[in-house]
């Protein structure tokens, strides 16, 4: 029985290997992309679209006579050029671009920015807030990183950007872990602080 149990456990690997399939950096048909991007445009409008995002690559998952594709987009800032957010888009044959459960929209940016723009304030100018905001982040800004992203207010009901900084140091009087983590969120519009636990 346990040899049984064994190959047909082989059997069930060799029989997924063989009807699915994943391609990387694959050809998207022309078609879906233009779907893709009107979802994009409907939500941020055409300037920003226009403006501001970049087609990335696609990717396509194969299984069982199901296809779906993962379109990955580049939102720049006309100010800051060394920073950019990458969202994506998936694509199911017979249901359309879908939308992940979690998410408030389909990309997950701020529709604000077909009236407020697209500027925001810089790496450097969001590090020194940080900074400002506590001494821990002063004292070790050599180990400070920081990224773009998007959160969801859930007061206004829309995305926003912000600046994440975070600093990662050795644990020294903690039982389950071996680093410590301090962040701070800085909303990348106003330039301001955001309280929220770590």
């Amino acid at each position: 029985m346990r040899i049984q149990s064994v190959f047909m456990v082989i059997l069930g690997l060799i029989g997924t290997s063989l009807f699915a399939q994943t391609t990387y950096e694959a050809a998207v048909p022309d078609s879906i992309k233009k779907k893709c991007d009107a979802v994009v445009i409907s939500e941020i409008g055409n300037t920003a679209f226009t403006n501001n995002v970049k087609y990335i690559k696609s990717d396509v998952f194969r299984t069982s006579g199901n296809t779906k594709y993962t379109i990955f987009y580049s939102f720049t800032f006309p100010n800051v050029k060394e920073s950019h957010v990458v969202f994506s888009l998936d694509y199911k044959s017979g249901k359309g671009v879908i939308r992940d459960a979690a998410f408030k929209n389909y990309t997950r940016l701020p529709s604000s920015v077909k009236l407020n723009g697209t500027k925001i304030i810089n790496y450097a100018d969001a590090k020194k807030t940080t900074m400002a905001s506590d001494t821990v982040f002063k004292n070790n800004q050599q180990n400070l990183f920081g990224e773009i992203s998007t959160e969801f207010d859930e007061k206004k009901k829309d995305y926003y950007f912000v600046w994440y900084f975070y600093y990662i140091a050795p644990c020294k009087n903690c039982k389950d872990q071996t680093y410590s983590l301090k962040s701070m969120y800085i909303d990348a519009v106003s330039g301001k602080t955001i309280n929220r636990p770590n």
